[in-house]
């Protein structure tokens, strides 16, 4: 409230270190469009490319692109960048080091006004990487203060001819590495799109393999069918199998069973189930009686 009324309220006697930190994320939260503007978004994240490739030309390239930030703003990054450079040198005191210090500033120094999350998130590990290289190289990318007038577009006419090769040279290695991208992208779609079409020559290959057997199973009813009309129409019932018979035994052989195992002709099944039959002799008559008609 004391800085919203225009007072300069002495930081060291009121408020803490964390409060004090807390007010400054908020101011930079709080303004209209963030300290590298909005519009620069996409070229301070493909910068990374050229800088993993060539530091030395991603340093100019990123100088070139702070130049075209306002002056306001420039120099609001450049004391921001000077300060966060002197609080990491304590981070065994403070817990601090560069990397804690990008992941919390990089998104409140350059935002994405478009709104869409899921750009943040793929950005988020370029952004931070490239707040950590202003804060490590602030002093080469900010020599000094930008004055108004100072602000000038850039006269192709008078441009030192050393300077407009360097900016050439390092568009074309951006350019080379998004090239570079494309085809490695354009040769994983290719290789995605031939295990696709493997896929579907398998399928299609075990279709006909399922299409051949069922027509070898429709055939074989039919078959079947055309047999037992043949068997009806002869009147002839169809044959049943007899079981096979018991297996041969010791005991049943010298029973006197057969070969086959049938107890039926044994000499003791024939005693006990058979009935016996006796036959008495004729009773002759003796001389001179009248046999009983």
């Amino acid at each position: 409230m004391e800085f919203q009324e225009g007072m300069e309220p002495n930081l060291e006697a009121k408020g803490d270190t964390h409060t004090i930190g807390s007010l400054l994320k908020l101011y930079l939260r709080s303004l209209p469009d963030s300290v590298i503007p909005s519009s620069l978004y996409e070229d301070f994240v493909a910068i990374i490319l050229t800088y993993e490739l060539n530091q030395k030309e991603g340093l100019n390239e990123l100088r070139y692109l702070i130049n075209k930030i306002p002056c306001s703003a420039y120099n609001t990054l450049r004391r921001l960048c000077e300060f966060l450079y002197k609080v990491q040198t304590f981070s065994d005191l403070n817990r601090m080091d560069l990397n804690n210090l990008a992941i919390v500033f990089s998104p409140t120094i350059l935002k994405n006004n478009s709104g869409n999350l899921d750009l943040e998130m793929r950005d988020m590990q370029k952004l931070k990487r490239v707040t950590e290289i202003m804060i490590l190289n602030h002093e080469a990318l900010f020599p000094e203060d930008k004055e108004e007038e100072d602000q000038e577009d850039l006269d192709l006419e008078n441009i030192d001819p050393d300077e407009l090769k360097n900016l050439y040279t390092v568009k074309m290695i951006k350019y080379q590495v998004q090239a570079r991208e494309i085809l490695t992208k354009d040769k994983e779609i290719e290789k995605l799109r031939a295990q696709l079409a493997q896929s579907q020559n398998t399928i299609m290959e075990q279709e006909q393999t399922i299409l051949e057997q069922r027509n070898k199973i429709d055939q074989l009813e039919e078959n079947v069918q055309q047999l037992q009309s043949q068997e009806t129409c002869s009147g002839s019932s169809p044959t049943t199998t007899s079981p096979l018979p018991p297996p041969r035994s010791s005991k049943t052989v010298l029973q006197g069973g057969s070969k086959n195992g049938d107890l039926s002709n044994s000499p003791l099944v024939r005693r006990r189930t058979q009935p016996v039959t006796r036959t008495k002799p004729p009773v002759k008559p003796r001389p001179g009686t009248i046999c009983d008609p």
